[in-house]
C-alpha cells in the first residue's frame, strides 16, 4: 500500500465486515471484490460482499451470481512491469446479489443488519443525481442515492441515536467528489422527508463519505453470467490502482497490506484529474469516432492507423499540455496509458465505453476543454469527438440500433432536437446550447462550438473515414506527435 500517513504495524479490532456494493457490473467485480478477495487472503479481514442492483429494473445478472454462490474467477492478463501476466484469482468474498428496488422487506432488513459497515457503489456519472422523492412506507425509492439515503435513515431509526452504527461509504463513480456528492444528495433527502436535526449529526458523525478514484480495465472476458456455465470468468489487466481520500484508521481497519496498490491521501484531485482526464478522457473521446468506423475493442483502435493517430495525438497533444503544470511526469503517464491500451489480452468493448456517454463527456473531456481554451492551445480533436458523438447518437437514432444507452432524459432531448427540420448545423447549436446537457452553453465556447458545427458536417457528408484523416493532416498537434 502506497500512503501518505504511516499506517501503524497492528491492526485494529475492527473485523468481519459486511459490505453492501451498489452495482452488479463487471468492474465492481474484477476490481473492488477482487481487492476485497486480496484483503480476506492476506489479512484475514473477512469480508463479505453483497451486491445490490443501483438502478430499478430486472436484471438477469442477479440470478446469475446467485446460481454461481457469488463465485467466479478474474482472469489476468497482459504485460505488467514488463511481465507477462495469465493467471485466473478465484473469488469468493461476494455471497449474493439482490434487486432492492423489487423487495421492501429485503432492502429494510439488511438496512439494519448490525455487520453492515462498508457501502461500495459505482453506479457511473448518471448515478449520483438528485431526484425527489416521496418516503412511503410500502415503496423503496427508485435512485441510488434516495435508496441509500432510505436504508441509512432505517438503520438509524431502528437502532436508535445511541446505537445506530455508522458505514463507511467508498465511491468509485468516476465524478469530482463523488462521495462529497453522494453525501450532500443524501442529507438533501433527509431534509425533504424533515428526518431530523440528529439524523443529520449521525450522517456528520458516525458515518464517513470517502472520494475514491479507481482504475483497473475489467471486461466480460472468456466467461459469461449464465446459470447453466460451469465456471465464470472475468477478464481484466493485472494493472490496478485505487486512490482514496481518507484517513489513515480507514486504512488500519480495512488491514491493507503495504504491497497492494491502494494510496491514501488527504487531496484526491491531482490523482482524479490525471487518470480521469488522460484514460477515461481518451475513451469518452474516441468511442464515437470507433463505433461510426466499425472497430469493436480499444485493442483494434489502437491499432488502426487512423484511430490508433488519433488516441495519441488526443492524449499527448491535446489533454497532456493541459496537466503539465501540475504533473511533471505527465508524457510518462500517457506513454503507459496507451501501453495499457494496446493489451490484446482484453476485450475492451466501445460499446460498454458508451455507456451514458453524455455525462461522461461532460465529465472527462469539458474540464480539458476549458483550460485548454484558456491556454489558448488546441481544441481540434476533443471537438471532433464531441461531433461524433452526436452523429453517433443521431445514427443510432435513425436505425434504431443499440449504440445508444444512456438516460432516457438526455436521449429525449438530443432526439427531438434531431428530429426537427433544422439543418445540422443548426440542430449542433441547439443540442450545443442544451444546458441540462453539458452544464452550460457550450455555444458561448464560440471557437470550440464552431469546430464541432463543422466536424459533425463533416462527418454527415464525408463519412468518418475522410473526416479523421483531414483533421489529422489538418492538425499540427499530428505532425509533432506521429
Amino acid at each position: 500500500m502506497k500512503t501518505e500517513a504511516t499506517v501503524h504495524d497492528g491492526v485494529s479490532a475492527y473485523t468481519a465486515p459486511t459490505v453492501y456494493q451498489f452495482g452488479t457490473g463487471v468492474f465492481l467485480l474484477g476490481f473492488v471484490d477482487w481487492i476485497f478477495e486480496q484483503l480476506n487472503q492476506r489479512a484475514g479481514l473477512d469480508a463479505r460482499v453483497i451486491a445490490l442492483k443501483a438502478r430499478p429494473g430486472d436484471s438477469a445478472l442477479i440470478d446469475a451470481i446467485n446460481a454461481h454462490g457469488g463465485r467466479y474467477d478474474v482472469h489476468l492478463r497482459g504485460v505488467l512491469g514488463g511481465e507477462t501476466v495469465d493467471r485466473k484469482d478465484p473469488v469468493a468474498c461476494l455471497t449474493q446479489a439482490i434487486n432492492p428496488f423489487s423487495d421492501q422487506d429485503a432492502s429494510a432488513r439488511l438496512a439494519v443488519e448490525p455487520s453492515w459497515q462498508w457501502v461500495v457503489s459505482n453506479t457511473t456519472e448518471a448515478g449520483i443525481q438528485y431526484a425527489a422523492h416521496d418516503l412511503n412506507d410500502a415503496i423503496v425509492p427508485q435512485t441510488f442515492p434516495a435508496l441509500l439515503a432510505w436504508m441509512l435513515w432505517q438503520r438509524f431509526s431502528h437502532c436508535g441515536e445511541q446505537d445506530a452504527l455508522g458505514v463507511h461509504v467508498l465511491c468509485c463513480e468516476l465524478i469530482e467528489g463523488n462521495a462529497t456528492r453522494l453525501k450532500a444528495i443524501i442529507k438533501q433527502h433527509a431534509e425533504d422527508w424533515l428526518l431530523g436535526s440528529a439524523f443529520h449529526e449521525w450522517l456528520d458523525s458516525q458515518c464517513g463519505f470517502y472520494n475514491t478514484l479507481v482504475d483497473r480495465i475489467v471486461t466480460g472476458g472468456d466467461g459469461v453470467w449464465q446459470s447453466q456455465a460451469d465456471s465464470v470468468s472475468i477478464m481484466a489487466e493485472p494493472f490496478y490502482d485505487w486512490v482514496i481520500e481518507a484517513p489513515i484508521f480507514v486504512a488500519e481497519q480495512l488491514r491493507v497490506p503495504a504491497d497492494l496498490s491502494i494510496t491514501f491521501t488527504q487531496e484526491l484531485t491531482p490523482y482524479r484529474d490525471r487518470k480521469v482526464r488522460v484514460l477515461n478522457g481518451v475513451h469518452t473521446g474516441t468511442f464515437a469516432l470507433a463505433l461510426l468506423s466499425g472497430v469493436t475493442l480499444v485493442s483494434e483502435a489502437e491499432a488502426d492507423p487512423r484511430l490508433g493517430a488519433f488516441m495519441r495525438c488526443l492524449a499527448r497533444a491535446e489533454i497532456a499540455p493541459t496537466l503539465r503544470a501540475q504533473h511533471a511526469d505527465i508524457d510518462h503517464y500517457v506513454d503507459s496509458i496507451l501501453e495499457r491500451f494496446a493489451n490484446t489480452s482484453i476485450a475492451h468493448r466501445w460499446q460498454n465505453i458508451a455507456l451514458n456517454a453524455v455525462s461522461k463527456w461532460r465529465s472527462r473531456l469539458l474540464p480539458t476543454v476549458q483550460d485548454a481554451l484558456a491556454m489558448q492551445s488546441e481544441t481540434r480533436l476533443m471537438a471532433l469527438s464531441l461531433a461524433a458523438l452526436l452523429v453517433l447518437y443521431r445514427q443510432g437514432q435513425q436505425a434504431q440500433n443499440s449504440w445508444v444507452n444512456d438516460d432516457a432524459d438526455v436521449v429525449a432531448i438530443i432526439s427531438e432536437i434531431w428530429d426537427s427540420e433544422a439543418s445540422i448545423p443548426d440542430q449542433v447549436k441547439r443540442v450545443l446550447q442544451a444546458e441540462a446537457l453539458w452544464g452550460q452553453d457550450l455555444n458561448q465556447l464560440q471557437s470550440f462550438s464552431q469546430q464541432v458545427v463543422e466536424w459533425a458536417v463533416a462527418l454527415d457528408t464525408e463519412g468518418v473515414t475522410a473526416t479523421l484523416e483531414r483533421c489529422l493532416a489538418e492538425s499540427g498537434a499530428h505532425r509533432a506527435v506521429a
